[in-house]
Order: structure tokens, then C-alpha cells, then sequence
């Protein structure tokens, strides 16, 4: 949320009657005191959704929109609720969790639960998400939508899929200087760049500055040169460049190369 909500804001939900969304959910009260199935449904589907937020002490009528305020008793409910949200299978950390107290001890709880990037969160072996009206559970299809696109899940087991590390070689002249370009053109580090002029018509091609290699590591997308000395008109030269990829292979290829 933008901002915290106050006693007011909370009376004009109900004075509006606003509706239940995918990412608004409202709840009479609290489930009794180590009941905390319903609890736990609805933080993990709102986690599996979109985000949103959660306030109990709004009654909601059988369309969903706020019907009547309920304040409920506000002692120990904000560390409850965090402890329910980490007992799921893949926690929840809320974004926040405060009270809006109305009378002396009672009022309102709300509960903002962020975007998560490590969906799907399930409770008791199921996985939870919200429509527009109501918390249901997610199908085969629908947890598996949610695993493919979780970021944190990509990133902790590796599934992202990156194109290798690939040198590229080209001639390039500037003004009166030739020069050997070398550019990495995939999305993971090469290592180890080496070349050799092998096949120049009888004319080779001299390194005057740059050697040895100028890195150790190549970046994805960084380019670097090095000053050669040519026949001027003489090629295209033959170049077989070596380098290895982030995985430790061994690579070799041959470019014919311009000036």
C-alpha cells in the first residue's frame, strides 16, 4: 500500500462498499487462537496472486463487499500473523503488519503481503490463490505457471538458460591503425582468449600493442583490440581464435579477417 490505513480509511471501505479483489481480501475476525489453516490460506494466496492486502476486522456480505466494521481484539495478532506467514512451505515475509486500533485493545489488523518472486507458497501441501471474490486452490497448470516465472526459484536452482560465452574477431581500421577486435557475444564470461595468424598469403599480421592478451575475462558484451601492423591491401587473413567458456570448455574457431 501507499500508505498506512487509518480508522477512517477503514470506515470508508465499509461506507462505500468496496469489493473484494484479487489483491483485497477482507475477514470478519481472526481464526480462533491455534486455528490457523485460514490464516495461512489466505497470506499464501494472496503471495501467489498478485500481492495485496489483508485486513481482518471487516465483515463482507455474500457479493463480497464490505458490510459492516467488527473490530477484534489487537494483543499478540501482529506476531501471530508473522509466525503463520513463515511457517509456509516457502515463507512469506509481509510487508508490513499493523493494527488500527479503534477502541482500547480492539480494532483492526492489516496485513500488506508484497509481490512475491518465489511463488508458489503452499500450506499443508496445497497452494492457494485469489479471484476476484473469494480464495481457491490452484490447479496442476496454474502452480506450474507460478514456478516457471518465480525468479528466485530460477536463480536458486540454476534454470535460468544463458547463451554461452562466443568470441567474435573482425578487422577494423582506425585512421592509420588496424586493429584486431575481439567481442564477447553471449551472456556468461570466456577466459583464456588467444589467436593466431595461420593462413595470410605469405603476409602475417603483427601484434605492436596489446599482447598479450589485454584481459583475463571477458564480459558478456565487452570488446577490446589490440594494435596490429598489415600489408596494407594484403587479406583477408586467416585468424583461429581459443578461448574457454564459464563451464571450462575449450573452444576453437576460425574467422577470415579484414582490414
Amino acid at each position: 500500500m501507499n500508505h498506512p490505513l487509518t480508522a477512517d480509511d477503514i470506515q470508508r471501505i465499509v461506507t462505500e462498499r468496496i469489493q473484494e479483489t484479487e489483491s483485497l481480501d477482507f475477514k470478519r475476525q481472526l481464526p480462533d487462537s491455534g486455528k490457523n489453516d485460514d490464516l495461512a490460506k489466505a497470506i499464501a494466496a494472496l503471495a501467489n496472486t498478485a500481492g495485496g492486502v489483508l485486513i481482518y476486522g471487516i465483515a463482507e456480505d455474500a457479493d463480497s463487499r464490505a458490510e459492516a466494521l467488527a473490530p477484534v481484539e489487537l494483543r499478540g495478532c501482529t506476531e501471530r500473523i508473522a509466525l503463520v506467514a513463515g511457517t509456509l512451505d516457502e515463507p512469506v515475509k509481509p510487508t508490513s503488519i499493523y493494527t488500527v486500533q479503534q477502541a482500547p485493545g480492539y480494532g483492526y489488523v492489516v496485513v500488506d503481503i508484497p509481490l512475491s518472486n518465489r511463488a508458489p507458497h503452499f500450506h499443508n501441501g496445497v497452494a492457494y490463490g485469489r479471484t476476484p471474490k473469494t480464495t481457491t486452490t490452484l490447479s496442476r497448470r496454474q502452480i506450474g505457471e507460478l514456478f516457471a516465472r518465480s525468479e528466485g526459484f530460477i536463480d536458486e536452482f540454476r534454470l535460468r538458460l544463458m547463451k554461452p560465452g562466443r568470441l567474435l574477431v573482425r578487422g577494423a581500421r582506425d585512421g592509420k591503425n588496424t586493429r584486431v577486435r575481439f567481442t564477447n557475444d553471449g551472456e556468461s564470461d570466456i577466459t583464456d582468449v588467444d589467436w593466431t595468424n595461420y593462413k595470410d598469403c605469405g603476409l602475417g599480421i603483427t601484434i605492436i600493442t596489446g599482447w598479450p592478451f589485454p584481459v583475463a575475462v571477458l564480459r558478456p558484451g565487452q570488446e577490446v583490440s589490440q594494435h596490429v601492423d598489415v600489408f596494407l591491401g594484403a587479406g583477408p587473413f586467416s585468424v583461429r581464435a581459443f578461448w574457454r567458456d564459464s563451464a571450462s570448455q575449450e573452444h576453437t574457431e576460425e574467422w577470415r579477417v579484414t582490414f
